[in-house]
């Protein structure tokens, strides 16, 4: 069976001329690439999808790269799932508040006055 790892340098594709080929690099080195894809793409949004979202987000907060994915899923407009350790509810919440994400003290993230937000995972 082929690693998930694997199977992510496969859905990269090949670089358009004029992009960057290296710009998703950083998949390589995040922590969801070891587990299922469902897992971070929870149905409904109570009971099990709810512990499914948060058990995402676990997965999230010790990533390597979140940061990278999370600047990734909102330039890129991602409507659905678990990126950079935020559902698309809180994408949205920063979107539409035009807020910058950055990382605070303790591990946790922030918006630019360092207030959280997200529930810690």
């Amino acid at each position: 069976m082929r690693s998930l790892r694997v199977a992510a340098s496969w859905q990269q594709g090949v670089p358009e001329p004029g992009q960057d080929p290296g710009a998703g690099v950083w998949r390589f080195s995040a922590r969801c690439a070891d587990y299922d894809p469902d897992l971070f793409f929870p149905i409904g949004s109570s009971g099990p999808a709810l512990r499914q979202t948060m058990q995402a987000k676990s997965v999230c907060a010790g990533c390597p790269v979140r940061m990278e994915c999370l600047e990734w899923a909102q330039s890129t407009q991602q409507t659905h799932g678990v990126w950079g350790g935020l559902d698309e509810h809180e994408r949205e919440l920063l979107r539409v508040n035009g807020r910058r994400v950055a990382p605070i003290s303790g591990g946790s993230w922030g918006d630019e006055d360092g207030l959280p937000i997200a529930r810690p995972a």
